[in-house]
Order: C-alpha cells, then sequence, then structure tokens
C-alpha cells in the first residue's frame, strides 16, 4: 500500500509536490539523513533563525495537499501520524510499542542532545484519514502516551516535517517497528463521540497560552480606529449573525459553535463574546485567538493573502486591506468613525480656539478639476487660518493666540499643522498639502523682530485681564497684550478668604503679611524685588500645603518646578523658567544652596542663556521667582552679602494637627482663592509703595541666625579673639587660631585666603608691616587678639 506524501525542497516552499512512496521507500529515506557542516557546540549557539536556516534539508506532510498548498484547509487526506516528542521521557519508544503493535518508526531531529533527546514518531496509517479525523487521532496516541512528551502544535495536519538531518559530530538515532499499519477507527472508537471536540484531551499548556495571548492581544473594544469601532458595535455572536451566518452553526453551549464546513463539531470556543479561538483543524481561522474583525477578515477575504509575502504584519495584508474598505460600508461603523476623526478634533481644538470664528462652511480656498480632482488655493486657506487664529511668526519662533485663555503658546508650528489637518483638510490631509499650506501661512503671519514683552503690571486671569498697580479688572482679552501665561483666578472684586486668612494665623503667625505680598508678587511681570522666599521646618508644619495654594492660584501655564538641583546640574533645565512668574521646590535639597551665585544670577537683572534641549539657543530674562521649602536651612559658603540681601527666611515650627485640617480644610481655601487674590494684591500695592517687603522680627532673627550661623570667620572673631587697640596678630598666626577653633567646633574652615577676605569683609585691617625688627615686612591684622589660652 501506498502512503501519501507532499514534499517541498524547503520549507519557505509555495508550491508542494504530491506523490505516493511505499512505507519501505519512506524508511529508506529517513534511515539515511543529511549531515551538516556544523559541529554541537556551534549549532547550539545558533539563533533560532538560523537553525531553522541549518535543518530546513526539504520537509514533508504526511497526505495529499490541495493544490499544493501548504496552508490551514487544504489538507486532503493524512496518510500517517507525525508527533514531535521535544520533551520525551527515557522510554517513551519501548511504551509506545508496548501500547501500539503496529508500524512504526521513530528518528532523532536536528536539535537532538543524549542529554536533551528529541524524537520524531511517525505511524502509517490503514487508510487515508481527513483533517477533521486526524486531530483526535493524534491527540489521543499522544494522550495515551502522556501529552506533556509531545510538543502542543504537533497536531495540526498542514504541520510540515524536516527530512533526517544532523551536525557533523551529532549522534542519529533511529528505530522501526514492522508490523501492520495502524487503524485510524480503532482510535476514534476510543471517543464516546469523537467529532465532539468537548470530549478531546486538553494540551497541557493550552490554557495558559491562551490567557497569554488574550493578554497580548489587549481589549478588543479599545483598540484604535476601525478596529476598535468594529468590536464595539459587534461582539463575536453577533459579528457571526450579521455577515458569515453560513460558516458557524451554534450549539446548545452558548460559547461554542460548530464550523459549518467541518466533520466535527463546537470547536469553536468564544471567550466573554470577544474572543475566538477555533479547534476545527479544516477552519481557516483555526489554532489562532480572533477577535470579532479578525474573525470576519479571515472568512471573508483570507484568500487574498495566497499570493501575500510572508512575514508581514496583519495590518499590511490585503485581507486587511479588503475588510477595512468592507467596514468602511457599514453605515453605522461609518458614522462612529466620522464622528470619532471630527469629534475629536473639535474637543482638541476646543481648547484653544474660540469655535465662534471657526467658519467650516467656508471652502473657497477649495475647487475641483474637470474630472472632480480637487484643487486648493493655499493662500486662501492660510489666511482663513491666520483670521481664526492669530499667529506670531518671526523667522525663530512660531507662536498662536490661545483665545480662550488669553495668551500666546510656543510651539505653534505643530498646532497650526494638527489644525490644518485635522479641522480644515480632513481627509484632504496629505504631506504637501500640508507643507505648502504651512509655508503660506508663515509668509502671511511673518514679522521682524521679537515678540512685545507684556507690561508687567497687567496679568490674564481666567475671566479677563487685571492690572496690578491700579486695582482694575477688564473683561475680556486682547492679543495685542502678548501675555505668554493665563492664572486660574476667575476675579470676583467681593470674594473674600477667612479660612485661608485664619490658616495663615496658625502657620506662620505674625509672617502672614509677607506671604500675601509674595502670593502678589509671584503673579508680577518682573522680578524688580531681588528676594528669595525659603519656607522650612520639621514636616507636618504646612509647608507644602502652602505651596500647593500658591501653585495652584498661579497656575499650570505660569508655574515651573525646576528643583535647585536640576537648575545646577542639567543643562537644559533653564529654559523652562522662560515666560513663568513663579518657581517652586517644595522639596529642596539644602546642598544645592550653598553656592549662592546660580540664585543671584536669577534675582539679577542679567540676562539668562538657555539651552533648550534639540532647539535654538536663547537669553532672557527670568521672571520666576523663587520659592523654596526645606526642611533646615542649609549650610552657605557665600558671604558677600549678596544672597543674604535676598534671602527671606519664615520658620514654619506648627505642627497641623487632624483638628487643624479639620479647621481649615483645603478644598475649601482652594475655593477662596479669588478671595486670597485679592487680599494678596491689596498688600502687594502697599509693598510696590515702600519699594519693599515687610520683614517681621522673626524673619530678621531667623536671617541673623543663618547668616551667623553660616560664618565661621565672624563667629571665631565673636568668640575666640577680642580687640586690643595699638596691637596687632600676625595673619599667619591669626589664620592657625581659626583653624584650631573650627576643628574644635566641628566646622570646616575656609582656605587661607578666603578667610582673610572675610576678615577684611568684617571690617578689619589687613595691612603689611616689619615685626619684631625682621626686615621683610609681614601681613599683619590690626587690633585683633587670639584669646591663646583656648588652643592650647
Amino acid at each position: 500500500m501506498n502512503l501519501s506524501l507532499s514534499v517541498a525542497n524547503s520549507s519557505r516552499a509555495k508550491a508542494w509536490k504530491n506523490q505516493a512512496i511505499s512505507w519501505s521507500d519512506f524508511q529508506k529515506r529517513l534511515r539515511e539523513p543529511t549531515v551538516t557542516q556544523e559541529t554541537v557546540a556551534e549549532y547550539t549557539k545558533m539563533t533560532t533563525a538560523q537553525k531553522s536556516d541549518v535543518k530546513d534539508v526539504g520537509g514533508f506532510v504526511a497526505g495529499h495537499l490541495a493544490n499544493g498548498q501548504r496552508k490551514k484547509g487544504h489538507v486532503v487526506q493524512r496518510s500517517m501520524i507525525t508527533l514531535d516528542a521535544d520533551s520525551p521521557r527515557k522510554d517513551l519508544w519501548e511504551d509506545f510499542l508496548m501500547m501500539y503493535d503496529c508500524a512504526a518508526l521513530l528518528y532523532s531531529t536536528h536539535s537532538h542532545r543524549p542529554e536533551k533527546p528529541r524524537y520524531r514518531i511517525i505511524i502509517p496509517l490503514s487508510r487515508p484519514v481527513t483533517s477533521d479525523e486526524y486531530v483526535p487521532i493524534a491527540l489521543k496516541i499522544a494522550d495515551n502516551l502522556g501529552l506533556d512528551n509531545f510538543d502542543d502544535t504537533t497536531y495540526q495536519p498542514e504541520r510540515l516535517m524536516y527530512w533526517s538531518s544532523h551536525s557533523r559530530d551529532a549522534e542519529y538515532v533511529f528505530e522501526t517497528n514492522d508490523a501492520d499499519f495502524l487503524d485510524p477507527d480503532e482510535i476514534l472508537n476510543e471517543y464516546p463521540d469523537w467529532t465532539d471536540i468537548s470530549y478531546w484531551p486538553e494540551l497541557p499548556k493550552a490554557k495558559k497560552l491562551l490567557a497569554r495571548d488574550v493578554k497580548k492581544a489587549g481589549e478588543p473594544t479599545e483598540k484604535p480606529g476601525l478596529i476598535g469601532v468594529f468590536c464595539r458595535q459587534f461582539t463575536i455572536s453577533e459579528a457571526v449573525a450579521e455577515f458569515i451566518p453560513e460558516v458557524y452553526t451554534p450549539t446548545e453551549q452558548p460559547d461554542r459553535w460548530t464550523y459549518a464546513e467541518g466533520s466535527t463539531s463546537g470547536g469553536l470556543v468564544v471567550y466573554d463574546d470577544k474572543f475566538a479561538y477555533s479547534h476545527h483543524s479544516t477552519d481557516p481561522a483555526g489554532e489562532q485567538l480572533v477577535n470579532a474583525w479578525d474573525m470576519v477578515r479571515i472568512h471573508k477575504f483570507v484568500e487574498l493573502d495566497d499570493d501575500a509575502k510572508e512575514g508581514p504584519p496583519v495590518s499590511r495584508l490585503p485581507s486587511n486591506k479588503a475588510m477595512t474598505e468592507f467596514v468602511n460600508k457599514i453605515p453605522t461603523i461609518k458614522s462612529e468613525v466620522d464622528k470619532i476623526a471630527l469629534g475629536e478634533a473639535e474637543s482638541d481644538f476646543d481648547e484653544y480656539v474660540d469655535t465662534e470664528v471657526i467658519d467650516e462652511d467656508d471652502q473657497s480656498w477649495l475647487q475641483y478639476s474637470q474630472n472632480g480632482s480637487p484643487i486648493i488655493d493655499y493662500n486662501t486657506l492660510a489666511k482663513r487660518i491666520t483670521k481664526e487664529i492669530p499667529i506670531f511668526y518671526n523667522d525663530t519662533e512660531f507662536a498662536y493666540y490661545d483665545r480662550k485663555r488669553g495668551m500666546w503658546r510656543s510651539n505653534g508650528e505643530n498646532f497650526i499643522e494638527s489644525y490644518t489637518g485635522r479641522v480644515k483638510l480632513k481627509k484632504l490631509t496629505r504631506r504637501n498639502h500640508l507643507g505648502e499650506t504651512m509655508k503660506n501661512i508663515k509668509t502671511e503671519s511673518h514679522v521682524a523682530g521679537k515678540m512685545p514683552e507684556k507690561p508687567q503690571n497687567l496679568i490674564v486671569l481666567k475671566n479677563g485681564i487685571y492690572d496690578i498697580h491700579t486695582g482694575k479688572y477688564s473683561p475680556g482679552f486682547d492679543p495685542d497684550l502678548y501675555a505668554r501665561s493665563c492664572h486660574p483666578i476667575e476675579y470676583d472684586p467681593d470674594a473674600d478668604c477667612p479660612i485661608f486668612d485664619g490658616y495663615l494665623d496658625v502657620v506662620v503667625g505674625e509672617n502672614k503679611a509677607t506671604i500675601y505680598e509674595w502670593i502678589g508678587f509671584l503673579f508680577y511681570g518682573i522680578y524688580n524685588f531681588q528676594k528669595i522666599l525659603f519656607l522650612y521646618g520639621s514636616g507636618g508644619t504646612g509647608k507644602s500645603t502652602l505651596i500647593r495654594i500658591m501653585q495652584d492660584m498661579i497656575g499650570d501655564e505660569a508655574t515651573s518646578a525646576v528643583s535647585l538641583e536640576a537648575l545646577i546640574k542639567e543643562p537644559h533645565a533653564m529654559p523652562v523658567l522662560f515666560g513663568k512668574t513663579a518657581n517652586f521646590d517644595a522639596d529642596a535639597k539644602p546642598e544645592f544652596l550653598k553656592d549662592g551665585s546660580l540664585l543671584k544670577k536669577l534675582t539679577g537683572d542679567d540676562p539668562i542663556y538657555a539651552n533648550p534641549k534639540n532647539e535654538k539657543q536663547f537669553w532672557f530674562r527670568n521672571f520666576a521667582k523663587l520659592t523654596f521649602s526645606m526642611n533646615s536651612m542649609p549650610a552657605m559658603t557665600d558671604h558677600s552679602g549678596g544672597l543674604a540681601r535676598r534671602a527671606m527666611i519664615i520658620k514654619m515650627d506648627v505642627k497641623v494637627t487632624a483638628a487643624m485640617m479639620k479647621e481649615f480644610p483645603l478644598e475649601v481655601i482652594l475655593q477662596e482663592t479669588p478671595g486670597i487674590f485679592n487680599k494678596a494684591m491689596q498688600y502687594f500695592r502697599e509693598a510696590l509703595k515702600r519699594g519693599t517687603f515687610t520683614e517681621t522680627d522673626s524673619m530678621k532673627a531667623e536671617l541673623q541666625d543663618w547668616l551667623e550661623g553660616n560664618d565661621t570667620v565672624a563667629m571665631f572673631i565673636k568668640e575666640a579673639t577680642e580687640t586690643v587697640l595699638d596691637s596687632y596678630t600676625e595673619a599667619a598666626d591669626l589664620f592657625s587660631a581659626y583653624k584650631s577653633y573650627s576643628m574644635s567646633s566641628n566646622y570646616k574652615p575656609l582656605g587661607r585666603n578666603k578667610f582673610y577676605d572675610r576678615v577684611v569683609e568684617l571690617g578689619h585691617e589687613k595691612v603689611k608691616q616689619r615685626v619684631n625688627g625682621i626686615k621683610n615686612p609681614r601681613w599683619v591684622v590690626k587690633e585683633l587678639k587670639p584669646i591663646i589660652t583656648d588652643f592650647e
């Protein structure tokens, strides 16, 4: 009896040759393996792709393939069972012979090693079997021997098997059993009903693999675009009933369907009506997890993929293109897709553009040729867009005006390009159309010079413009103000803030006026008061809450939160301050405040150099007032006086209890921001008139303690020297005494030159003169004598 066989010279072959072969010739073909040139060690180190190339010495499918195509649904019949034992127990072959006294052979596959064997068992059948019969037969034999021995994919009827081969120094195992061919009906009769897939053995890894595939596939209804829309509108069962009712028939179990052209029943399992997995061997959608989209795509259009190259993603297959065209013609789908496409654009741009100025009916920029092709007048379109959205372009900066917030926004090119495509061009959006339109927009809106600076006293609130100097409010916005930020305060002249006022009484006490003044200063358009606010104290004293309130009032558009560490260490952090009026570091690291040079620079009048990442460098004046919160004040080595003049220190040492939080709830305080704003403006106007902030006795004492506590030279002079008229001390001796004092007090001493400079800064005279008759003059410090006995 000859056996049907399909062969090809490579696993990648498109066309397979059907032939007949005797069992003896088939055994002979496998008894003499191809020996490849690599060693076992070399093969082991290869990648999966390299291994596949090496062992691809041609292969076979033990059956007849329709039209010579090796794919699902094309296996006409199988003549032999082929089982890959990738994890066999030692005595698998002996067990097989004991259980089945039939003709069979076993040979080792290319990856076989004595310590890690891999075999292939082939069993000729006394009659050809269909694909639907093949799977339960193979599964039952494997189940009787132990499913864990075998690869889970070995039961596929269209599965190819490589001809025998091995590395040049590898062993090859070949065993045969001469007996009658296996009767397939004997195996099928072991089932109560082999056509009912629910009786088939369940693969050991099936549930775990299915769970992995479901997780990898993702929620079908949340997929973007048409697929997500389709899966939202059609469940698996609805899609089958609506589009492919002839393909599957329902069973008594609601989660199981039968492939109508197959011989088995209940093989399609539906999970949550979102995914399906078909166990029918002849089902084109079989042995893969599918959603409703792929279920319909495969059954309606999979034939279009016959000539497609191997390897492309599903999204690029002809069947997916055809499915897309098909779905686009479904009215309910098209309606939702249009709603998403246009609705998202509307909602996105509604945030920034006044929809009253958008004229969607004005399509004067669009004409058509005789054959109906669209012709775009780019200049007319550009004028339409710049009328709807004010644009500032000067070759280096591209900004657009946000009518909803009354402010100019940078990075306008991306926004305008998106607006042009999604609101204007829509389906006509092409790269060349966008490019030509943007070119005309730049020409239409081009100006020379920089954007004018906003007047320092005018600020943009949620509902209008406020003059800090006069307290006058004007409803509405004005692009000619050239504001780069806005604040989420809804101006209400009658608003008050009794809860916040009471909260300040508790957490800052006599420093309440200064806090109000500082809040007002955070809105101001320049850094005229060269001050820095330090809030310090242990945890749980309300520092973070106070900063949260300030941040909420100033708003994201005008606030930055660049840490001092980032400003000092990160070269691209500085540009973040541009256009802001407040910068907060709610957890400042004290070690980065030792050197005050950067803080003096940020609060001074000199321009700041900004080096944004991947953008053009520029200079700007910093208006972002610096507010720091920390648990303790840092050590300071800058004694020039510059940082001391800038520092305002408020100690917060009152623990915020649960009772206080109940008395002064944060959510209520945040509702009082219009009232806080009113009060802050009143206090700040008074500070502007005085030309200084309110500095209480406690603030002055904190500053003095900080300065003295950081000035080891001043402490040395105060504690370890005495003033003696008409006397002097050699500078070197005085420095030695200072070092001894510092070491005994656990202070880190300054270097020699810095010590001398600080002595002079503190008002002491350092001169050169002869000492004890020595010819060469020496440096001495007049009228300052160390108390030597303290350092013996």
